[in-house]
């Protein structure tokens, strides 16, 4: 049987091999990052909600955030990176699952086609051209990247 100090040394053993994991591997990470703090309409209207998600074209993790009442804010690596977006109706809609036949209560995708693949912007505050993308706008002040984006509904030809 063991005793009471046995059972904490294992204990205290056991949560310090497992401490990296808690604290996301590697804490201390010596990526520079940018805040960014960005804006998204659809034909004018703030997206109700959606997800705005960051992807660096050469190396640093992915990272993103909620996109509520139009707007989203996070911690981007700097440098050049992939947005991709999904912005959500607020109500709900009703689709059937075909192979089952289930009901479901899914938020609405309001984001066209042609915006899947998302924009590649620059978010290096020396950049001078931030965004190829007419409907991205991208600033630079005060050590925050401020994007603004804004599409519109209607389908690429």
């Amino acid at each position: 049987m063991k005793t009471h100090i046995q059972t904490s040394i294992i204990s205290t053993l056991l949560f310090l091999a497992l401490l990296p994991l808690l604290t996301g591997c590697g804490g201390g990470s010596t990526v520079e990052t940018i805040s960014v703090v960005g804006s998204i309409e659809i034909d004018g209207a703030p997206v109700p909600k959606g997800y705005a998600t960051f992807s660096p074209i050469k190396t640093g993790p992915a990272v993103g955030g909620e996109i509520s009442g139009g707007t989203f804010r996070c911690n981007v690596p700097v440098g050049t990176s992939r947005l991709t977006l999904i912005a959500q109706a607020a109500e709900l809609q009703e689709m059937i699952e075909e192979a089952t036949g289930i009901t479901r209560r899914v938020p609405k995708e309001l984001l066209p086609t042609q915006y899947l693949q998302g924009f590649v912007i620059n978010l290096n505050p020396d950049a001078s051209a931030a965004s190829e993308h007419p409907e991205v706008q991208v600033a630079h002040e005060s050590g925050e990247c401020r994007i603004t984006i804004k599409l519109s509904s209607q389908e690429a030809n």
